[in-house]
């Protein structure tokens, strides 16, 4: 291709509107009177709101304060905002806004935070003609800010805490509460003898008032004071410091007193080796039970801020500025498959992830510590350690120490796989319902397609049964007229034999016409009109009786008729159906001299009613059953009993209509039972 053609080539004007729609940042296009004309996909799904509704709408009739929050002042900080653009013609940036969103479907509201910029388009006479509303979610660098500023708080308090533990334990050395003591021990043949003396006895009771019995020595009653256990850990902590000649060793122990009060007790105790067996000890004793109640409420304090953080559903830690663990949440722990806490002393993500991933964590670290940025909202796959890969919603940002320098960061992951596989599903739903309705949409073509090659067919027959109803049975008639005419003038002239011939053609014929009848008849019950309606059958099956008169003239003919149900279905086709059936019981009981008739109810449920028609006549075999509602099968010669073959197949075409079912049981000479089912009467 040739330079010129190349830049003679027009590229097609670009969709400005689907542009803007696509752009990642959250926009939305105000009119001066603040109605909403244009917004982005992004802004869309941020807000939880959907395009088509919200054009065209007023920004504060889609995005109303929070009724539960009486202190919500979005609508108005927003709304003077715009105003200020409005007057200024000058863009505005609001700080950041507490301003709540309306979940889909529901009154409820998510709690958001956003850091919006109004900017107004100008139109050609100066006037501001639009207002561009572009705002970023802020909400996770809120929230954890507050969880930085509460733990800053909650370490503070436990700070305080201490310090007026320290203070109290100052205050209790100022009040005297330590007295001293030495000890000369000598050890003779195995037995270790004490000489105790206590500086300053009347101190050491009021520290230590210990019950004390008449003439026992008060540092007696001192040892007995001490609880067996703390005794006996007390004894071999001073064993194991002569074994191994150290200079001392602390100890603390619990003493009951005579009030039965327990106290706590430490003591920092000098030894000296005087000699095998003999040693000398010089020893300092502090009541340290408020101390260590003080260790306790800390203690516990710091366990009821771990438990809140172990409650919560994401995974917290904390890391120093070197990537060391400081402190995690059980969420973390599974991540990092670490069984206990104690794991990770010392440890960093190298330790549990690969090195790519880790060094991926380690540069985030390092950004946050030396940019002092904040990293939000970012999504990210993670290889666990179980080698699962989860997708997690991950925060960071720096943690400050009291001095305001960076002493690490903070991170909070939010395990949002499922969500991720939802929208996949979803993707793939979205797309298999696209293809879907392609599908559908050739099947709709195809099927006008067959519908009017029916329509074509049906035509075609309505012809073919015009011509058959025209063409085929006036030649009948003329051959049965013309043959009539033709016995009537050869009457007595003619042999018995051609009498017979003359006889056998008028039959002919007249069967013939017949079968033509009811061929047209077949083929037109699957066409005819279908109208449904509630019928009461004994009066339908009485009026087909009292039809059929005439046929059972000379008969003798038992009927019975039993209680039958309404049904639903069409007047004329069930007729015809009892017509074939009932005319069919009158015709093959003929050779019997009283023929046996019954029309009944076999069963009856809320979704079918199973009707029989039953005689004495001369049944068939078994065996031949499945003939019966064929077209053309008959189980009798035409010379014993007439017929076409039809009726039978016509009766089973009309009750499938009515999405009934037919069959017959019979045995030879004994007679026969036909079934039909059909729909009851809606009650």
């Amino acid at each position: 291709m040739k330079a010129g053609k190349v830049m003679g080539t027009r590229l097609p004007n670009p969709d400005f509107r689907m542009l803007f729609e696509s752009s990642p940042g959250l926009y939305l296009v105000l009119t001066p009177s603040f109605d909403i004309v244009a917004v982005t996909d992004s802004y869309c799904a941020a807000t939880m709101t959907k395009r088509q509704e919200i054009l065209g709408k007023g920004l504060f009739e889609v995005f109303p304060d929070n009724p539960e929050d009486p202190d919500a002042t979005g609508v108005q900080n927003l709304s003077r905002s715009l105003n200020t653009v409005l007057d200024t013609r000058a863009a505005h940036t609001m700080a950041i806004q507490r301003y709540d969103i309306r979940k889909p479907g529901t009154q409820e509201f998510e709690v958001r935070y956003w850091s919006p910029v109004n900017s107004p388009v100008l139109g050609e006479d100066g006037n501001v003609s639009l207002i561009i509303h572009r705002v970023e979610d802020v909400t996770e660098l809120v929230l954890l800010k507050k969880l930085d500023a509460d733990r800053e708080r909650i370490s503070k308090e436990l700070l305080e805490r201490a310090e007026r533990a320290e203070a109290e334990v100052r205050l209790i050395l100022n009040s005297v509460r330590l007295f001293l003591w030495h000890a000369l021990i000598d050890e003779v043949d195995g037995v270790r003898r004490w000489q105790v003396n206590v500086a300053d006895e009347e101190t050491a009771k009021r520290i230590l008032p210990v019950d004390q019995a008449p003439g026992q020595a008060w540092e007696v009653a001192w040892g007995s004071s001490k609880l067996p256990e703390d005794l006996q850990s007390s004894i071999q902590t001073l064993q194991a410091a002569i074994d191994s000649g150290a200079s001392g060793y602390t100890v603390e122990y619990r003493c009951r007193l005579a009030s039965g009060e327990i106290r706590w007790f430490f003591e920092d105790v000098l030894i000296t080796h005087l000699g095998p067996g003999r040693f000398d000890l010089m020893g300092a004793t502090v009541d340290v039970t408020t101390l260590k109640k003080a260790e306790e409420r800390i203690q516990e304090e710091q366990r009821l801020l771990q438990s809140v953080i172990d409650n919560l559903p994401d995974a917290v830690f904390v890391k120093d500025t070197h990537g060391h663990f400081l402190l995690v949440n059980d969420a973390h722990l599974k991540i990092l498959g670490a069984a206990s806490r104690a794991e990770l002393e010392g440890k960093t993500d190298f330790d549990f992830f690969s090195p790519e991933q880790a060094q991926i964590f380690f540069e985030d670290g390092q950004a946050l510590i030396s940019k002092s940025v904040d990293l939000v909202n970012r999504i990210e796959s993670i290889r666990s350690h179980y080698g699962d890969d989860r997708w997690y919603w991950t925060s960071k940002v720096p943690l400050h120490a009291a001095d305001g320098e960076i002493a690490g960061i903070i991170g909070v992951k939010r395990d949002i796989t499922a969500r991720i596989e939802q929208e996949e599903a979803l993707k793939a739903a979205l797309e298999a319902v696209d293809q879907a309705r392609k599908a559908a949409d050739e099947h709709s073509r195809l099927f006008e397609v067959q519908a009017a090659q029916l329509q074509e067919a049906n035509a075609e027959l309505e012809s073919f049964s015009y011509s058959v109803s025209h063409d085929l049975r006036a030649p009948l008639r003329h051959i049965n007229g013309y043959v009539k005419m033709l016995g009537k003038e050869t009457e007595g002239q003619l042999s018995d034999n051609a009498v017979r011939y003359l006889k056998t053609i008028i039959n002919a014929s007249t069967n013939m016409a017949q079968l033509i009848d009811d061929l047209l008849a077949f083929a037109r019950m699957g066409r005819v009109e279908y109208h449904s309606t509630k019928l009461p059958l004994r009066e339908l099956v009485q009026e087909t009786i009292d039809s059929l008169e005439p046929e059972a003239t000379d008969r003798a003919i038992e009927w019975k008729v039993g209680d039958l149900p309404d049904v639903f279905g069409d007047r004329s086709m069930l007729r015809h159906v009892l017509l074939n059936l009932i005319g069919n019981a009158i015709k093959y009981t003929r050779t019997r001299d009283i023929a046996k008739i019954e029309i009944g109810l076999e069963s009856q449920d809320k979704d079918e009613v199973v009707l029989f028609v039953r005689d004495n006549g001369v049944g068939f075999e078994m065996q031949y059953a499945h003939n019966l509602f064929a077209v053309f099968q008959r189980l009798h010669r035409a010379d014993e009993f007439e017929g076409t073959g039809i009726g039978l197949a016509i009766v089973r075409r009309i009750i499938a209509r009515h999405g009934g079912r037919t069959w017959a049981d019979a045995e030879l000479d004994k007679g026969a039972t036909f079934y039909f089912s059909l729909k009851p009467a809606p009650k």
